[in-house]
Order: structure tokens, then sequence, then C-alpha cells
């Protein structure tokens, strides 16, 4: 059997599955992990997505009420100082979406997962929220370490994952697998 980038993907995606919103539990929170956008080169005020399934999946669950607010992780890289960062850009293209201003916050800076759980524990304090329930949105492949860094920081997460990429029916390496 030939071991295709697609299986791998598969591999590290499993056991998510999509998951209609209708089948996840509230919670007060909704976060939203960074690395969906990117600055360009030759514009440094310019962004392209790169994934916005995090944003757009953010944005639907507070929509439907699964939560009372929504918090973006304010990702950025140093490569880049001059400009906006990921979590501002964010909150503005919510608000500018509709909605309301207040419920929608951003975490300190981070450019990695560990840095973006340390800054949510870090926003709950100062804000006093008295739950830790999250609803937890991330690329299907990144929930796993990015559950368990939660987690650490003492958060209970509801898992929402998106951004699959695997295109395979059967993420396991030893059944019969069938990838498009």
């Amino acid at each position: 059997m030939q071991i295709t980038s697609d299986l791998l993907i598969s591999y590290v995606e499993n056991p998510y599955k999509l998951i209609p919103s209708k089948d996840i539990k509230n919670a007060n929170s909704i976060v939203v992990l960074g690395g969906m956008r990117e600055f360009t080169h030759k514009n440094q005020d310019v962004t392209e997505w790169h994934d916005p399934d995090r944003f757009f999946a953010g944005i639907r669950l507070f929509k439907e009420g699964k939560g009372k607010r929504i918090i973006f992780t304010d990702g950025y890289s140093p490569f880049y100082k001059t400009q906006l960062t990921e979590g501002i850009l964010n909150r503005k293209d919510a608000i500018s979406i509709g909605i309301p201003s207040n419920h929608v916050l951003v975490t300190g800076k981070a450019n990695n997962t560990f840095q973006e759980s340390k800054e949510l524990k870090k926003l709950f304090k100062k804000k006093n929220f008295l739950t830790n329930e999250i609803i937890l949105v991330t690329s299907a492949f990144h929930m796993k370490r990015a559950k368990y860094m939660f987690e650490r920081e003492g958060f209970k997460v509801v898992e929402f994952p998106v951004d699959f990429k695997s295109k395979c029916l059967k993420p396991n390496l030893v059944d019969n697998i069938i990838c498009f």
C-alpha cells in the first residue's frame, strides 16, 4: 500500500468528523484559534485568507447562540511588526458582519498554540469570567494538540473541528481506505 499525504492527513485528523453546529452544546465562550490569515509580502497592509473555516465557524456558532461571546486569539508573526495582528483583523471583520462589538474579544499576542492557551487564561482572569468551558474552533488536524494545551490551562473544551484536509473516507491505516 502506498502511503499518500492525504492518507497521513486523514490519520492526523482521526477521529474528528464534521459536526453539525446544532449538535454542539452551549458554552459561555467560543474561542477561535489563529493561523487562518497571512500577510502578503508585497503589501504589509493586505492579508489573504489561508483557511477561513475557523473564522466563519466561530461566527456561525455565535449567531446560533452557542456562546455569549466570541474570542479570537491574537496571532502575529514576529517577521511583520508593523501591521495589525490577526485577532484585531478578525474582530474588525466580525463586527463588520453584524456581531456586536461588546461580544467580540481578542486575547493578547501569541505566535503558537501554547501561547494562545496562556493568553486566553490571562483574559479570563482579567475579565473575571466565572466558567472555564469553551467551544474550541480550530482545524481538525490541529484539534488534538490544541485541546491538550487548553485543558492544561484548566479549560473544559468542547471541540468544534473544521478545515478538514483529507478526502479519505476511512482514516485508519489498517482498513481499506478510499481517497478522492
